[in-house]
């Protein structure tokens, strides 16, 4: 059996924990071979390296793709397709002729929790400059790109408000960033954000947090100046950040919406607030104010997301779309 895994990232720069998912679900799958080839950008490869998913191609988005990709797969045995996005799939139906095709789902999570080993809390807050004293919230979202750092930054905001002190910790290509770091440098509060390239491959430094805020962009605020005037959002949340954040044993606050409900639950293994900035920092404040409480919900969040999202639960999954699959006694990654 020989599986191949198309990728692409059509609209935007591709998301780590995307591909990550990816090798980690490749590492676990009971196949005897299996190859990955990327479409169109270059950043592709560059990622992939960074998260350790083997490439064995990548193909140009210039010209007739489905032509090149019908080339590249003649002659080499394929006897299955997993078209890790909608775009990928067209792609597949137009280039596979009767190879069977697989669409998994691009933003369930899965995960290799070995990935989390290896941060080290101490380094991470000394490259940040957090005093002991200071919450690091980390900012997640279904990606890295969905994060909403505006809103995330007036919540950590009305936080430092109070007697408290929390840093927020973002990944570079947070939606509205750029907005939120001179929304900051006008109120004097640029030390409470914390921008992080690192971020956006969480497993390397949620380690240094303390709290979890999910926060989605599911609104475009255009020029308003979310201080004065309060903007209509439908709240999202869940996917891959969350359960990072969880899987690294963080006590999480989330918006109440049908997404984060099927992940968290309020008071057993995180915190649900109304999708308003000053009920979601007072979530914060709870957390902040109870060590007690972080920890309990911290446990309990890492321990159901051992068991929902582990790489092997969601290899299972896959290898039960492919009802040819030959049994294997060990698992291939990818080559």
């Amino acid at each position: 059996m020989h599986v191949l895994h198309l990728i692409d990232s059509p609209d935007r720069p591709p998301c780590p924990m995307r591909l990550a998912a990816v090798a980690d679900i490749s590492a676990a799958l009971s196949v005897p071979r299996q190859s990955v080839v990327l479409i169109g950008r270059v950043e592709l490869e560059d990622i992939a390296a960074r998260v350790g998913l083997p490439v064995s191609d990548r193909l140009g988005a210039g010209g007739s793709v489905a032509r090149t990709l019908r080339r590249w797969l003649s002659g080499r045995g394929v006897d299955a397709i997993c078209a890790w996005s909608a775009s990928a799939m067209t792609l597949a139906q137009n280039a596979a002729g009767t190879i069977p095709l697989i669409c998994p789902d691009p933003q369930a999570p899965a995960m290799d929790f070995d990935r989390l080993r290896d941060a080290d809390r101490v380094a991470l807050r000394r490259r940040w400059g957090a005093e002991e004293d200071d919450c690091v919230v980390a900012l997640v979202g279904r990606t890295v790109y969905d994060c909403d750092a505006a809103l995330g930054g007036w919540v950590v905001g009305l936080v430092d408000q109070t007697p408290r002190t929390a840093r927020l910790l973002i990944p570079p290509g947070g939606y509205g960033r750029r907005r939120l770091e001179r929304m900051f440098a006008m109120s004097g509060q640029s030390r409470s954000l914390i921008v992080d390239p690192p971020a956006a491959q969480p497993w390397r430094v949620l380690a240094g947090c303390d709290v979890a805020l999910s926060v989605d962009s599911s609104a475009n605020y255009g020029g308003v100046d979310l201080t004065v005037q309060p903007v209509l959002r439908i709240p999202t949340g869940g996917g891959m950040g969350l359960a990072w954040a969880m899987a690294a044993g963080l006590a999480v606050v989330v918006e109440d919406a049908a997404a984060t409900r099927l992940h968290v639950r309020h008071e057993s293994n995180g915190l649900v607030a109304d999708p308003s900035p000053r009920r979601m920092a007072q979530a914060v404040c709870r957390l902040i104010d109870d060590p007690a409480l972080r920890q309990r919900l911290g446990r309990s969040a890492a321990l159901d997301a051992q068991q929902r999202h582990a790489a092997q639960t969601a290899a299972d999954r896959l290898t039960g779309q492919m009802p040819t699959l030959e049994d294997s006694s060990g698992a291939a990654a990818p080559t």
